[in-house]
């Protein structure tokens, strides 16, 4: 039985979340960061015939998130994911790569890296515009920015730093952001390290390995392990060399579009828009693009004042007094 994530399922989720703590680990974090009734987010948890944990689901805009356990009922949840739809799927195998056959789709495997070197020192340093490393990726891989427009990954990402379940570091040389990597999620005891980019005319410098190993020291420092998925094969010896040893679970992805009982989906939709409208639109989000980095600018200046003042006037969290809990799993209703 799969069911949306009520408060009364609460302890079922964490309980599923933990039965696969990598990406449950997302699944935790991103219900941390916009709660149960957020229109960014939709979860449910999968129970077997005895009404016990058997997985937890979440999709954040269009990519569904898997953490599964042998208990679940793959025939289930193969006509869910074809129910509910989405660009793409993620999880760990051998579970993703069965719905994966089932449903007729090609998954894309990499093994799961888990740091296991000792805690690195901090040679990059934690970004204070997400606007640069947005443009740091943009600059290092062409394709970023049509998979990840600027709006919707400043809006989640900036959500889940604010939180403390996300970090992004850079590197720099002579003032000039050349590296980036990022800690995307924090959750269950594990940190999920990505977006590794670094400007090609600046490759081979260690400035990624300068990067990588900030946000592992990064997760480390609150108690969890730094896991990454490196992008290619050919990456792999890198990522070896600096304490993330082959031999873990590999994880999945795959595109649920695909199925073919499904009317709907995004690459074939039930729903015809205009190719004019989608032009304009756009050129209206490029247009726009300089004052969502004025807004992004103005708001980071901002916390920094009312931090500055905390510390003048020494108030801390303790300081204030305790919101009341709103039931919708954050803080006074705050994500």
């Amino acid at each position: 039985m799969i069911r949306f994530l009520e408060g009364e399922l609460l302890p079922q989720w964490e309980a599923a979340c933990r039965l696969e703590p990598v990406f449950g680990g997302k699944l935790e974090a991103l219900l941390a960061v916009y709660g149960m009734n957020s229109p960014h987010c939709d979860f449910w948890v999968a129970l077997d015939g005895d009404g016990l944990p058997a997985g937890g689901v979440g999709r954040e805009g269009d990519t569904l998130t898997l953490a599964l356990s042998q208990s679940v009922d793959t025939e289930e949840l193969t006509q869910f994911l074809a129910a509910v739809g989405g660009s793409w799927a993620e999880g760990r195998d051998p579970y993703l790569s069965s719905l994966a056959e089932r449903c007729g789709c090609a998954p894309r495997s990499a093994p799961l890296l888990e740091y296991r070197g000792p805690s690195p020192p901090w040679a990059a340093r934690e970004a204070d515009r997400l606007t640069d490393v947005y443009r740091l990726l943009c600059a290092s891989d062409p394709s970023f920015e049509k998979n990840a427009p600027y709006g919707p990954w400043l809006c989640g990402f900036s959500a889940r730093v604010r939180s403390g379940r996300a970090a992004a570091f850079l590197c720099q040389e002579g003032g000039k952001p050349v590296s980036t990597a990022s800690v995307y999620h924090l959750g269950a005891g594990y940190g999920m390290i990505g977006s590794v980019a670094t400007l090609p005319a600046y490759r081979g410098k260690g400035y990624a390995s300068q990067a990588v190993l900030a946000a592992a020291g990064w997760v480390m420092c609150r108690g969890a392990i730094p896991v990454l998925l490196p992008a290619g094969e050919e990456l792999l010896p890198f990522y070896t060399h600096l304490g993330f040893p082959l031999g873990g679970k590999p994880g999945s992805s795959f595109c649920p579009n695909k199925i073919t009982w499904r009317k709907y989906s995004v690459n074939n939709p039930f729903f015809k828009i205009d190719e004019r409208i989608l032009t304009l639109a756009g050129r209206a989000e490029e247009r726009c693009r300089p004052v969502f980095e004025e807004i992004d600018r103005r708001a980071e200046y901002n916390a920094m004042k009312v931090l500055s003042a905390f510390g003048e006037h020494r108030v801390s969290e303790s300081t204030l007094p305790a919101p009341p809990v709103t039931g919708t799993g954050t803080l006074g209703g705050i994500p």
